[in-house]
């Protein structure tokens, strides 16, 4: 169990890469699998970015950033 009000590091080896765009610009995504404001994005937001590295723009990654508020994000995170 975690603690209330502890900050949680992204977790290691956790990355997904969600493109193999070749772009210079890197765009990473920390999210967490119970937060509204990240499902939020993915609805509103995570379509573009994942055209822009279709076509080589950018490099679009995903990292699991579990928040302490949220009490199954770090089990749900780690799959």
């Amino acid at each position: 169990n975690i603690a209330p009000n502890t900050c949680i590091a992204p977790i290691k080896d956790q990355t997904l890469k969600l493109s193999t765009g070749t772009g210079k610009t890197v765009v990473t995504l920390f999210a967490d699998f119970q937060c509204p404001g990240c499902q939020a994005f993915h609805k509103n937001s995570e379509s573009v970015l994942t055209k822009m590295a279709q076509s080589g723009s950018i490099t679009f990654e995903r990292k699991n950033y579990p928040l302490p508020m949220h009490p199954s994000a770090y089990k749900d995170a780690l799959g």
